[in-house]
Protein backbone atom coordinates (compact mmCIF):
# COMPACT_ATOMS: atom_id res chain seq x y z
CA UNK A 1 0.00 0.00 0.00
CA UNK A 2 1.39 3.41 -0.83
CA UNK A 3 1.82 6.10 1.76
CA UNK A 4 -0.20 8.48 2.88
CA UNK A 5 -0.76 12.17 0.97
CA UNK A 6 -0.35 14.97 3.75
CA UNK A 7 -1.37 18.15 3.04
CA UNK A 8 -1.42 21.10 4.54
CA UNK A 9 -3.60 24.64 5.07
CA UNK A 10 -2.39 27.51 6.02
CA UNK A 11 -3.41 31.29 6.29
CA UNK A 12 -4.01 33.96 8.90
CA UNK A 13 -6.73 33.56 10.93
CA UNK A 14 -9.86 33.83 9.12
CA UNK A 15 -9.19 32.83 5.91
CA UNK A 16 -11.12 30.11 5.45
CA UNK A 17 -8.76 27.32 5.84
CA UNK A 18 -10.68 25.25 8.83
CA UNK A 19 -13.60 25.54 6.87
CA UNK A 20 -11.97 24.25 3.90
CA UNK A 21 -10.16 21.34 5.30
CA UNK A 22 -13.25 19.71 6.92
CA UNK A 23 -14.52 20.23 3.10
CA UNK A 24 -11.71 18.50 1.39
CA UNK A 25 -11.51 15.54 3.94
CA UNK A 26 -15.46 15.02 3.54
CA UNK A 27 -15.01 15.13 0.03
CA UNK A 28 -12.13 13.06 -0.25
CA UNK A 29 -13.51 9.76 2.21
CA UNK A 30 -16.74 10.24 0.15
CA UNK A 31 -14.92 8.75 -2.50
CA UNK A 32 -12.75 6.91 -0.79
CA UNK A 33 -16.56 4.86 0.55
CA UNK A 34 -17.30 4.10 -3.06
CA UNK A 35 -14.85 2.47 -3.96
CA UNK A 36 -15.23 0.80 -0.93
CA UNK A 37 -11.32 1.74 0.52
CA UNK A 38 -9.96 0.25 3.66
CA UNK A 39 -8.09 3.73 4.11
CA UNK A 40 -9.59 7.00 5.70
CA UNK A 41 -8.53 10.70 5.47
CA UNK A 42 -8.16 12.29 8.81
CA UNK A 43 -8.28 15.72 9.98
CA UNK A 44 -5.64 16.66 12.69
CA UNK A 45 -5.11 20.75 13.70
CA UNK A 46 -1.97 22.15 15.84
CA UNK A 47 -1.73 22.95 18.22
CA UNK A 48 -2.02 19.37 18.60
CA UNK A 49 -4.91 18.56 21.89
CA UNK A 50 -3.76 15.03 22.87
CA UNK A 51 -0.84 15.71 25.13
CA UNK A 52 -0.18 17.86 27.87
CA UNK A 53 2.15 20.62 25.76
CA UNK A 54 -1.73 21.46 23.56
CA UNK A 55 -3.38 21.79 26.42
CA UNK A 56 -0.88 24.71 27.62
CA UNK A 57 -0.59 26.12 24.41
CA UNK A 58 -4.40 26.26 24.45
CA UNK A 59 -4.81 28.59 27.66
CA UNK A 60 -2.19 30.90 26.37
CA UNK A 61 -4.26 31.62 23.51
CA UNK A 62 -7.85 31.65 25.25
CA UNK A 63 -5.50 34.30 28.01
CA UNK A 64 -6.44 31.76 30.49
CA UNK A 65 -2.64 31.84 31.15
CA UNK A 66 0.22 33.83 30.88
CA UNK A 67 3.30 32.95 29.28
CA UNK A 68 6.96 34.89 27.48
CA UNK A 69 6.41 34.29 23.78
CA UNK A 70 9.53 32.87 23.24
CA UNK A 71 8.51 30.03 25.43
CA UNK A 72 5.10 29.83 23.91
CA UNK A 73 7.37 29.68 20.42
CA UNK A 74 9.09 26.17 21.48
CA UNK A 75 6.07 25.18 22.55
CA UNK A 76 4.68 24.94 19.42
CA UNK A 77 8.11 22.69 18.48
CA UNK A 78 7.57 20.40 21.64
CA UNK A 79 3.77 19.74 20.71
CA UNK A 80 4.49 19.10 17.12
CA UNK A 81 6.77 16.66 17.64
CA UNK A 82 4.29 14.48 19.33
CA UNK A 83 1.68 14.72 16.80
CA UNK A 84 3.88 13.82 14.10
CA UNK A 85 5.02 10.79 16.05
CA UNK A 86 1.14 9.87 16.20
CA UNK A 87 1.17 10.92 12.32
CA UNK A 88 3.59 8.57 11.12
CA UNK A 89 2.46 5.38 11.36
CA UNK A 90 -1.27 6.28 10.00
CA UNK A 91 0.38 8.10 6.86
CA UNK A 92 2.73 4.62 6.72
CA UNK A 93 -0.83 2.90 6.37
CA UNK A 94 -2.10 4.40 3.38
CA UNK A 95 -4.36 6.75 5.13
CA UNK A 96 -4.21 10.80 4.44
CA UNK A 97 -4.32 13.11 6.85
CA UNK A 98 -5.27 17.05 5.93
CA UNK A 99 -3.77 19.25 8.58
CA UNK A 100 -5.14 22.91 9.50
CA UNK A 101 -1.65 24.74 10.51
CA UNK A 102 1.73 23.28 10.88
CA UNK A 103 5.52 24.69 10.94
CA UNK A 104 4.28 27.54 8.44
CA UNK A 105 2.46 29.30 11.38
CA UNK A 106 4.94 29.02 13.85
CA UNK A 107 7.25 30.75 11.68
CA UNK A 108 4.28 32.95 10.52
CA UNK A 109 3.08 33.96 14.38
CA UNK A 110 6.03 32.94 16.75
CA UNK A 111 8.56 35.17 15.80
CA UNK A 112 10.08 38.03 18.53
CA UNK A 113 12.35 40.25 19.02
CA UNK A 114 14.68 37.23 20.79
CA UNK A 115 13.53 34.29 18.82
CA UNK A 116 14.07 35.04 14.83
CA UNK A 117 12.16 33.63 11.29
CA UNK A 118 15.82 31.80 11.36
CA UNK A 119 15.69 30.58 14.95
CA UNK A 120 12.79 28.82 13.91
CA UNK A 121 13.76 27.08 10.97
CA UNK A 122 16.54 25.53 13.56
CA UNK A 123 13.92 24.73 16.03
CA UNK A 124 11.98 23.11 13.28
CA UNK A 125 14.47 21.01 11.68
CA UNK A 126 13.56 17.47 13.43
CA UNK A 127 9.87 18.16 12.36
CA UNK A 128 11.22 19.21 8.94
CA UNK A 129 13.15 15.92 8.35
CA UNK A 130 10.80 13.55 9.41
CA UNK A 131 7.04 14.91 7.69
CA UNK A 132 7.48 17.46 5.39
CA UNK A 133 3.65 18.25 3.58
CA UNK A 134 3.01 16.71 -0.04
CA UNK A 135 1.16 20.14 -0.41
CA UNK A 136 0.76 23.38 1.36
CA UNK A 137 -2.95 25.20 0.62
CA UNK A 138 -2.00 28.72 1.44
CA UNK A 139 -5.15 30.60 1.91
CA UNK A 140 -4.35 34.17 0.87
CA UNK A 141 -6.78 36.74 2.29
CA UNK A 142 -6.61 40.67 3.36
CA UNK A 143 -5.85 41.33 7.12
CA UNK A 144 -8.76 43.95 7.20
CA UNK A 145 -11.32 41.08 5.74
CA UNK A 146 -10.30 38.43 7.97
CA UNK A 147 -10.97 40.79 10.83
CA UNK A 148 -14.44 41.31 9.91
CA UNK A 149 -15.14 37.68 9.41
CA UNK A 150 -13.63 36.72 12.94
CA UNK A 151 -16.05 39.64 14.38
CA UNK A 152 -19.19 38.04 12.85
CA UNK A 153 -18.50 34.44 13.62
CA UNK A 154 -16.94 34.23 16.93
CA UNK A 155 -17.89 35.24 20.70
CA UNK A 156 -14.45 35.59 22.07
CA UNK A 157 -11.50 36.76 20.46
CA UNK A 158 -7.86 35.03 21.37
CA UNK A 159 -4.64 36.38 21.67
CA UNK A 160 -3.74 36.30 17.82
CA UNK A 161 -6.56 38.57 16.88
CA UNK A 162 -5.40 41.82 17.03
CA UNK A 163 -5.61 43.70 13.06
CA UNK A 164 -2.00 44.26 14.20
CA UNK A 165 -0.58 40.85 14.90
CA UNK A 166 -2.65 39.56 11.96
CA UNK A 167 -1.02 42.78 9.86
CA UNK A 168 2.81 41.25 10.57
CA UNK A 169 1.54 37.32 10.38
CA UNK A 170 0.67 38.22 6.99
CA UNK A 171 3.82 39.58 6.46
CA UNK A 172 5.76 36.76 7.87
CA UNK A 173 3.83 34.29 5.75
CA UNK A 174 4.94 36.17 2.36
CA UNK A 175 8.16 36.13 3.61
CA UNK A 176 7.84 32.34 4.15
CA UNK A 177 6.27 31.40 0.51
CA UNK A 178 8.01 34.35 -1.51
CA UNK A 179 10.24 32.29 -3.54
CA UNK A 180 13.49 33.16 -0.67
CA UNK A 181 13.13 29.22 0.67
CA UNK A 182 12.61 27.26 -2.00
CA UNK A 183 11.75 23.97 0.48
CA UNK A 184 9.14 26.00 1.70
CA UNK A 185 7.82 27.34 -1.77
CA UNK A 186 8.16 24.55 -4.08
CA UNK A 187 4.77 22.07 -2.55
CA UNK A 188 2.74 25.49 -2.02
CA UNK A 189 -0.13 26.30 -4.14
CA UNK A 190 -1.49 29.62 -3.44
CA UNK A 191 -5.06 30.81 -3.47
CA UNK A 192 -6.24 34.73 -4.02
CA UNK A 193 -9.57 34.54 -1.65
CA UNK A 194 -10.55 38.04 -1.14
CA UNK A 195 -13.02 37.82 -4.66
CA UNK A 196 -14.00 34.15 -4.29
CA UNK A 197 -16.68 32.18 -2.57
CA UNK A 198 -16.33 29.10 -0.44
CA UNK A 199 -17.34 26.91 -3.07
CA UNK A 200 -15.08 28.77 -5.56
CA UNK A 201 -12.09 27.82 -3.27
CA UNK A 202 -13.26 24.54 -2.61
CA UNK A 203 -13.22 24.07 -6.43
CA UNK A 204 -10.29 25.41 -7.03
CA UNK A 205 -7.98 22.95 -4.26
CA UNK A 206 -10.10 19.86 -5.83
CA UNK A 207 -9.09 20.50 -9.31
CA UNK A 208 -5.42 21.15 -8.09
CA UNK A 209 -5.08 18.01 -6.15
CA UNK A 210 -6.84 15.74 -8.86
CA UNK A 211 -4.29 16.80 -11.32
CA UNK A 212 -1.22 17.06 -8.84
CA UNK A 213 -1.69 15.20 -6.03
CA UNK A 214 -4.22 12.46 -6.90
CA UNK A 215 -3.41 12.17 -10.89
CA UNK A 216 -6.83 10.20 -12.28
CA UNK A 217 -8.39 10.45 -8.71
CA UNK A 218 -6.17 7.69 -7.63
CA UNK A 219 -6.80 7.43 -3.61
CA UNK A 220 -5.21 4.42 -2.85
Amino acid sequence: MNRGKFIVFEGIDGCGKTTQAVRLKNHINSYLRQNNSPILCEGQEEPYNSDVVGGIIRSVLSKQIDMPADALAHLYVANRITHIYALLPKLESGNHIICDRYYFSNFAYNQTLNTSFDDLIIANNLCMRLLKPDVVFYLYISPELATERRKSSRLTEDANDSLEKQLQVAANFERIFDGSHPEFAEKVFRIECDQLTEDMVADTIWDYLVNNIFPNRVFF
